[in-house]
C-alpha cells in the first residue's frame, strides 16, 4: 500500500505555480512594482533604492537580494550591498535625502527623506513635460534623458 507517484503534469503545474510566486516575491522585495525612477542610478542601484523606498527598515539580506539581477543564478558577495548603498547615498546628496545605517540590521530612509525624493521626482517630471514641449520647437536644446532598466 504505497503512495501514488504524482503525475508529470501535476509536478509541472506545481513548478509553474512556484515560479510565479517566486517572481511575485522578487518583485515585492526589489520594489519594482510602483517604483520611483532616478535617472542617475544604475539598474542595480535602482533596485536597492526602490527596496529602501518601499520598506521601512529593509535588512541587509533584503537589499542583497534586491541588488541581484532578476533571474540571476550566480552568487554575489553580500558586502556588495555596502557598495551600492554608498553609491546611492552620493547620488541622493543633491536632493538632500540620506540613507541611514541601522547597525546589525540594515539601512533605511526616513519618511521625511522619502518625501524629499518623491517631491524631487515630481518636480523633475513636471520639468520634463515642459522641456519636452519646448524640444519640439528647439531641437538644439541638448536635453537628454537616460532610461533606467529595472
Amino acid at each position: 500500500m504505497g503512495l501514488a507517484a504524482p503525475s508529470s503534469q501535476s509536478l509541472y503545474d506545481e513548478i509553474e505555480e512556484l515560479r510565479e510566486r517566486n517572481r511575485q516575491l522578487e518583485d515585492m522585495l526589489s520594489g519594482s512594482a510602483g517604483s520611483i525612477v532616478l535617472d542617475e542610478l544604475t539598474p542595480a542601484e535602482q533596485r536597492v533604492f526602490n527596496c529602501l523606498m518601499k520598506h521601512d527598515r529593509p535588512s541587509t539580506e533584503m537589499l542583497h537580494h534586491a541588488a541581484q539581477r532578476p533571474g540571476a543564478t550566480d552568487a554575489t558577495d553580500p558586502k556588495i550591498v555596502c557598495v551600492f548603498v554608498c553609491r546611492v547615498r552620493k547620488k541622493l546628496q543633491p536632493i538632500g535625502a540620506k540613507i541611514q545605517t541601522d547597525w546589525w540590521h540594515g539601512y533605511y530612509i526616513t519618511p521625511d527623506d522619502k518625501e524629499k525624493v518623491r517631491r524631487h521626482v515630481e518636480q523633475r517630471q513636471v520639468g520634463n513635460v515642459r522641456t519636452g514641449s519646448q524640444q519640439g520647437r528647439d531641437s538644439g536644446s541638448g536635453v537628454h534623458q537616460r532610461r533606467v532598466q529595472a
